[in-house]
């Protein structure tokens, strides 16, 4: 008789681990600025409600927490990004937190190369996700590291980031997050651009082993007319492929946390009209493919003033205020969201 009930409950083991766990919901997002002050808590919470986004992405700059060395402190000029979260959260959205970048009192405040700089960097993450606990339950590990996000203006300049560097920064930031809430997703990568042989090397460094899924920027405005939404997804075919060739069995999903295109006046400017158009197509391309986990475009409001500036013109929203075309046609307009319980961490 134990026999049999041995026999049965294998049988039930494999036939539960036989059906795939279901996919988290899709996420549709925007990147905003409030933890820089660089846009008004006010509006972009107005603006994130109205237009019904499950998600929001910003940093948290570990500058800002350790303004004395070994001393963690929530300051003052990120409080209304603490407030937005709470907002949000309470909306039933789910915040994006990127955690980001070195520190002057580390490795001359670029990316991170000793062990001393890492271990630090792990202490400052324990802080961030202890103080958003119950509010936010996604977090990022650097940004674009592989063109030098966060260097010193060498590093900078040399658009290079070590993957051998990044994948043991991700490592112990993902343990950092993980000690603290252990069912938090915790993306790394934020990876821009098409440089396969940096993955290569990121994989053979086992950083695909210290993620939940894999974060991409595939911005291809700068191919001019051939920067279309279906040449992004080419693109992303690409590297889902070869992801599934470097982490065989892990089915990793990617998260868009960056895309976008610029109507910046000047070479590879595009129309307000035109990039309505190509954020309707890009979010049916992403929704199309299940092995993508969100998009978050960049950005909601712009970042300056100069017409001729393709930094300064990737907004839904201009500076003034005026929404443009693109934002009604990437957002859909509102979204349901329940209220999470007071404390939830899903």
């Amino acid at each position: 008789m134990k026999s049999v009930i041995l026999l049965t409950g294998l049988l039930l083991m494999e036939l539960f681990a036989a059906v795939p766990t279901q996919a988290a919901p899709f996420q549709v997002g925007v990147g905003v600025h409030v933890g820089q002050n660089r846009n008004n808590l006010e509006q972009t919470d107005t603006a994130l409600a109205q237009g019904g986004f499950t998600s929001f992405r910003d940093e948290v700059f570990w500058h800002r927490l350790e303004t004395k060395r070994g001393l963690l402190v929530f300051p003052p000029s990120l409080n209304d990004l603490d407030q937005l979260v709470t907002n949000v959260s309470k909306r039933g959205g789910k915040p994006l937190l990127i955690l980001n970048y070195g520190n002057r009192f580390y490795d001359g405040g670029g990316l991170l190369v000793t062990d001393e700089a890492i271990a630090a960097y792990a202490r400052y993450v324990r802080f961030v996700v202890k103080h958003f606990a119950g509010r936010v339950d996604q977090f990022e590990v650097w940004n674009e590291w592989n063109i030098g996000g966060g260097g010193t203006p060498d590093q900078r300049k040399a658009r290079y980031g070590s993957p051998e560097d990044y994948a043991r920064v991700l490592r112990a930031g993902y343990a950092a997050v993980k000690s603290e809430n252990p069912s938090a997703l915790v993306l790394g990568g934020a990876f821009a651009g098409y440089d396969y042989k940096w993955i290569e090397a990121f994989g053979r460094a086992g950083g695909f082993s210290s993620l939940d899924g894999f974060s991409a920027h595939p911005y291809v405005f700068a191919e001019g007319r051939k920067g279309t939404p279906e040449s992004a997804f080419r693109h992303l075919d690409e590297l889902k492929a070869l992801i599934d060739r470097l982490a065989p069995g892990r089915n990793l999903r990617v998260y868009i946390t960056e895309a976008g295109w610029p109507v910046h006046a000047g070479a590879n400017g595009v129309s307000e009209q035109t990039v309505a158009t190509y954020a309707t197509q890009f979010l049916q391309l992403a929704k199309s493919r299940a092995w993508i986990g969100g998009v978050w475009w960049y950005d909601l409001f712009d970042d300056g003033d100069e017409s001729s500036n393709t930094e300064h013109r990737f907004g839904l929203i201009t500076r003034s205020g005026t929404r443009r075309p693109a934002f009604s046609s990437f957002s859909d307009g509102p979204r349901p969201m329940s209220p999470r319980p007071t404390g939830a961490t899903e």
